[in-house]
């Protein structure tokens, strides 16, 4: 993962910049998660596809896949456990800049996602059960973004804060991501925008 990280921020630091969101333009992005040390969030994957309502809010549909790293189970004596998440949301993205004409600013995301937590418990190196469960979560993401290109979007947080499921759904100081959107559609005549997002 520290391979991808730093190519990703390779990338960040060898383009361009650009200002708003373009409405109506198309953005299909991915990003990238990576939990902190027994966090529990391992690595995951968020592809998405947005649509720019205006210069500061933006509209997605986004897959989902994490998995977590092996950690110690409290509930299962000598034995440890690990989770792994699929599913797929709709989001709502508002974005601000620190000042006009700048090149950073923040951002605030709430998604909903339908998500189907798998859940594996080993006990010395062995698995013993494997259960499964459909959770729905409701999530706001607080992160920053940068100015790119008139194509290019990079985005990075620090994790989510959960309003909705119970299961290893916390993930806020937990984890740290970084994204990065592509405008699809026509050159925007003006500058356009960037944003950053953190790893889960």
């Amino acid at each position: 993962m520290r391979k991808i990280y730093f190519l990703v921020l390779g990338f960040i630091c060898s383009t361009s910049l650009f200002a708003q969101l373009e409405k109506n333009q198309f953005y299909p992005g991915l990003s990238l998660t990576g939990g902190f040390r027994n966090s529990g969030i391992g690595y995951g994957l968020q592809p998405s596809a947005s649509l720019a309502l205006g210069k500061h809010s933006m509209l997605t549909l986004f897959g989902r896949f994490q998995q977590g790293r092996q950690v110690m189970n409290p509930y299962f004596a000598g034995g440890s456990s690990s989770t792994t998440e699929r599913g797929f949301g709709i989001g709502y993205t508002y974005y601000r800049y620190f000042k006009k004409g700048g090149k950073f600013g923040w951002y605030a995301d709430l998604s909903f996602l339908m998500n189907n937590l798998e859940f594996r418990d080993f006990k010395s190196g062995n698995l013993t059960s494997v259960t499964t469960r459909l959770e729905k979560q409701l999530y706001c993401t607080p992160g920053l973004f940068y100015r790119v290109s008139p194509r290019v979007m990079l985005f990075a947080n620090f994790g989510s804060a959960n309003l909705l499921g119970v299961y290893n759904t916390q993930s806020f100081g937990k984890a740290f991501t970084i994204g990065v959107k592509i405008n699809i559609g026509s050159a925007p005549k003006t500058n356009t925008v960037s944003r950053i997002s953190p790893l889960q």
